[in-house]
């Protein structure tokens, strides 16, 4: 088994690579005077009022940099963020919450640009968001239905209780029609629901310990943000729109788990298998979770429905 010694080295060697190289700030040990305070000292940026210790000229690139500002892009965080969520999501997130987060761009903000972008990736190249309106299929379905009952079905169904079942379907589904318009909104619900499973399913990990819920909340998000860079490579080579059955990102759920594997695995540092074990856990429970919560909310609708028709 040289060969399986062999691949586990060379994995062992890339991995620690991959956790080490992390991005390290460019010290200035020059002497400035601050162009706006006039303070003397040492470093990049003045101590008094934050100045910059750079100051440069206008040019047809800081040109560009003033229109990427307007998206939140003028500084290197976005283009640092993007190389480190390919190359080593999960230490990349620890990193962010262990402080260093002045290198990588905030990745709420990062999650809505890069599904903007994914919207537009898809306009330009002929392959169009289209989701399956599933309120007016169930209105369509609903008719042709009708045309075949008979008269004492038809009866039943414009009783109060037959109306507030359909009302309350046909809310149900028109949320999951504007989830749908709406991806990163679907992201942040679901992720909602995934922090309360990624602290009790991955306690006592060898490299964070237990998480909180605020940890695990931006944990996801940045595992969104990687998904949405993916889903638009995915798109521009398949020419293709998915849509995940298990998960809120736009990629096949076999992609999107193998993906989840890995940033757990790296953030949480168990081995291949045990990742994978929880990673499933979480996926199949926080998919219960959800289907819950619409019923709830489907049983609320038909209520205030009942209620309305009532009145």
């Amino acid at each position: 088994m040289k060969w399986w010694n062999r691949i586990k080295a060379f994995l062992q060697r890339l991995d620690e690579k991959q956790k080490n190289d992390r991005v390290k700030a460019e010290r200035s040990y020059k002497e400035h005077e601050c162009a706006y305070c006039g303070e003397v000292y040492k470093g990049n940026f003045c101590p008094q009022c934050g100045q910059s210790c750079e100051i440069k000229k206008a040019s047809a690139k800081s040109m560009l940099a003033a229109f990427m500002d307007i998206w939140g892009m003028g500084s290197k965080s976005m283009f640092r963020a993007i190389k480190d969520l390919l190359w080593r999501p999960g230490y990349m997130i620890q990193d962010w919450l262990d402080g260093r987060a002045a290198a990588y761009f905030p990745p709420v903000k990062m999650l809505v640009i890069l599904s903007i972008i994914y919207g537009a990736t898809a306009y330009l190249t002929d392959a169009p968001i289209q989701p399956s309106r599933a309120a007016e299929e169930l209105m369509l379905s609903f008719e042709e239905m009708r045309d075949t009952m008979t008269k004492e079905d038809v009866q039943k169904l414009d009783t109060p209780k037959g109306k507030a079942v359909l009302q309350g379907a046909i809310f149900i589904f028109k949320v999951k029609d504007w989830l749908q318009d709406h991806t990163p909104y679907l992201i942040i619900v679901q992720t909602l629901l995934l922090i309360f499973l990624i602290g009790p399913l991955f306690r006592r990990s060898p490299s964070r310990g237990t998480i909180h819920a605020g940890e695990a909340f931006f944990l996801q998000i940045y595992i969104a943000c990687q998904m949405s860079l993916i889903a638009i490579l995915f798109l521009l080579v398949t020419q293709q729109v998915y849509i995940s059955e298990w998960y809120p990102y736009q990629l096949p759920s076999l992609l999107a788990f193998i993906l989840l594997v890995y940033d757990y695995k790296q953030f949480f540092g168990f081995s291949l298998w045990r990742t994978a074990l929880k990673t499933a856990a979480v996926s199949l429970i926080g998919m219960i979770g959800l289907i819950a919560v619409l019923f709830v909310v489907c049983i609320i609708a038909m209520a205030v429905s009942a209620v309305l028709s009532l009145l």
